[in-house]
This record gives structure tokens, C-alpha cells and sequence, in this order.
């Protein structure tokens, strides 16, 4: 009996710590698009979305610091990746210092 009542905390914790850490950004749409870039040779899509204030800290990066997070597709709409969610950026730290899709100056300097 007293397994039983240890294993289903154990479960519990585990989940409660899955939920605070992949909440903010699990779930994403028009609901919380904010901006999109697509590439200059259209081969792949970069997509802005405000985090969800599913837990207090999320709270706090989506009110207060306004973060983000970004989700990239290909050329088709397919699901290629996300940001990591143990991170998130402000919008104009990263777009508006233009970081995404900067052609052969960001292949040069990911590749050396």
C-alpha cells in the first residue's frame, strides 16, 4: 500500500515538473501568433508566439519582459523545431536585430 502512495507521487511530481517546463510553449496558433519572417530563398519560415501564462514564471516572461518563443517550419508549413523552452527572448532582441536568414554572412559564420 505504502509503494502504491509513493510511486503515484513520484508520477505526480514528474508531471507537475513536465507541465511548468513545457506548458508556456506546447500549444501554439493564431491565438498567440505575434510575426513571421520566411527566408530569402523561401526554403523555411521562422514564426513568432507570445508564451502562454500557464504558470507563474510564464506569467511573469509574458507580461513583464514580453518574451517569445519561435517555432520554424519549411517551406510547405511542416513542423521543423522549436525554441528551447528553458529559454526565451524578447521580440526586439530578436528581430529587430535581424538575426534570422542573413544569407551567406550566417552560413560563413555557423560553418567555420
Amino acid at each position: 500500500m505504502r509503494i502504491c502512495s509513493v510511486s503515484k507521487i513520484v508520477i505526480f511530481v514528474i508531471l507537475l515538473f513536465i507541465w511548468f517546463v513545457f506548458s508556456p510553449v506546447a500549444f501554439f496558433g493564431k491565438f498567440n501568433y505575434i510575426y513571421e519572417k520566411v527566408s530569402q530563398d523561401g526554403q523555411f519560415k521562422i514564426v513568432a508566439y507570445d508564451i502562454l501564462p500557464t504558470t507563474p514564471y510564464a506569467a511573469y516572461q509574458n507580461f513583464i519582459c514580453n518574451d517569445i518563443f519561435l517555432v520554424l517550419y519549411d517551406k510547405n508549413g511542416k513542423y521543423l523545431g522549436q525554441s528551447s523552452p528553458f529559454h526565451f527572448s524578447e521580440f526586439d532582441g530578436v528581430f529587430a536585430d535581424a538575426v534570422f536568414f542573413q544569407g551567406i554572412f550566417l552560413e560563413i559564420t555557423l560553418f567555420q
